[in-house]
């Protein structure tokens, strides 16, 4: 698996000091298992704030299971390392505690909730956490779902999901959004 920045898949070299004195999103030699199976194995990287960061390889490389690791899901489970976000050390948290800190992951299969429609879905997304962006704005950069609007979630389009599922991260208190095979 390799790690890479916008900047670096451009052809950019920007150093961390450039961009400020310290990482927003700093990853030291985590380690994550699921069960007894090794899966996340000694990855590090810092990125800043605004910056992109790509995770590149090919299937099976752990890519989702990094993702899951970072996002502090229940599995695979942090053995070792370090996760900090805005100077916040979330791996020192509970599994619980660190799905409040604002880490986003939008997953591959988008987790759209059946029975509900679009704005439904965006509203929910809301309650718990209505500091994210509104949902007028969400509309106004996401037209397609505006015009979907009543129509119910798990009707949409592969992508309209995809769009859907990136635009409930954004209605929440977010921070840092990961994003699984968008």
């Amino acid at each position: 698996m390799t790690v890479a920045t916008r900047g670096e898949l451009e052809g950019e070299t920007i150093t961390l000091n450039e961009k400020s004195a310290s990482p927003y999103f700093s990853v030291k030699d985590i380690h994550a298992y699921y069960g007894e199976s090794y899966i996340v194995q000694g990855v590090s990287f810092d990125i800043a704030k605004g910056e992109v960061l790509s995770l590149l390889g090919r299937n099976g490389a752990g890519k989702t299971s990094t993702l899951r690791t970072l996002a502090r899901a229940r599995d695979p489970e942090l053995k070792r390392g370090e996760i900090w976000l805005a100077g916040e050390a979330i791996h020192q948290m509970q599994d619980y505690q660190a799905s409040m800190t604002g880490i986003q992951l939008v997953q591959e299969d988008r987790r759209i909730i059946a029975g509900l429609t679009v704005e439904e879905n965006l509203v929910l997304a809301q309650i718990a956490e209505p500091k994210g962006w509104p949902i007028e704005k969400i509309y106004e950069h996401f037209p397609r779902l505006a015009e979907r609007r009543k129509q119910e979630g798990v009707t949409l389009s592969g992508g309209e999901q995809q769009m859907l599922a990136v635009a409930r991260a954004l209605a929440r208190d977010i921070k840092l959004l990961l994003l699984d095979e968008p």
